[in-house]
């Protein structure tokens, strides 16, 4: 099976009017989802924040046109 975006994302992932302004915080709404959801243990939630900030710091998710898809190993 070939690995696609849509295999790993369901629309309840996904957030098209964000409430953040900043990139910060956009991750913020965005690990708050996924602990929402149940795909993020809560108990995690901290380490997987880190996880993402290192990777921005490192080279950015941005894609353009205000869309992004945050990731990282965790």
């Amino acid at each position: 099976m070939t690995m696609t975006l849509a295999n790993l994302l369901s629309d309840g992932q996904i957030l098209p009017a964000m409430q953040a302004e900043g990139r910060w915080e956009a991750i913020g709404e965005l690990v708050d989802l996924l602990v929402e959801v149940g795909k993020v243990d809560p108990a995690d939630k901290s380490a997987v924040l880190e996880s993402i900030r290192q990777r921005e710091q490192t080279i950015s998710t941005g894609i353009g046109f205000g869309i992004a898809i945050p990731h990282a190993s965790s």
